[in-house]
């Protein structure tokens, strides 16, 4: 799936995010084209947590968005970019990791398998389902963070 140029303008932003941070990494990532999976690992306290990663991410696409709306003919939106959360997990054992990852790689081939796509096909995967379903360590639920 290639990526438009509000997706390059995300992937920048992250680019940027992680460049200035050396307690975290991004492991994985796909744009898709209303959402966002990646995998982060914090290394270390000292740096941005997730909540002011999420909020530098949000806030800077946005601006950078609007941007593309004024000079460059990016449509317009209405209200909001992002949804005001977001939906985060910590994975607890190499099976999960592996399973997300696969997830994330694999998420632009089955577009019309995810159900964040609106015309997804009836029996579209869920990514809480796929991560309920690892086995050999603690089962967690993603959790819907607010901003």
């Amino acid at each position: 799936m290639e990526l438009n140029a509000a997706g390059l303008m995300v992937r920048n932003v992250l680019d940027v995010m992680f460049s200035n941070n050396q307690y975290a990494e991004l492991t994985s990532m796909v744009i898709m084209p209303n959402h966002l999976h990646c995998l982060i690992c914090i290394m270390a306290d000292g740096g941005m947590g997730l909540p002011q990663m999420m909020r530098y991410l949000k806030s800077r696409t946005t601006v950078e968005y609007i941007h593309g709306v004024k000079e460059k003919g990016w449509p317009r939106f209405d209200g909001q970019l992002w949804q005001n959360r977001y939906y985060d997990h910590i994975v607890r054992n190499q099976k999960s990791y592996d399973k997300i990852n696969e997830y994330i790689y694999l998420n632009p081939e089955r577009w019309n398998k995810d159900k964040l796509n609106m015309k997804c096909d009836a029996d579209a995967d869920d990514i809480n389902m796929i991560i309920k379903n690892c086995e050999n360590g603690q089962i967690q639920e993603y959790v819907p963070t607010s901003k």
